[in-house]
């Protein structure tokens, strides 16, 4: 995860966690919302944020 540190892979979890609406789209429509909003760089893969996903269902 070259490009997704630590602190904002936490960040981007407890963000997740406040809106569980997006634990339910596609990786590449999560990541352009994301983008979007200026809460990742677009640099982070669509698989980097499918694993973000798939830890915060648990």
């Amino acid at each position: 995860m070259a490009c997704l540190t630590r602190q904002l892979y936490k960040q981007l979890q407890i963000y997740l966690a406040d809106h569980p609406e997006l634990l339910t789209v596609s990786g590449s429509r999560l990541k352009s919302n994301l983008v979007k909003r200026g809460l990742c760089p677009s640099t982070v893969t669509t698989d980097q944020l499918s694993e973000l996903v798939r830890q915060s269902r648990r």
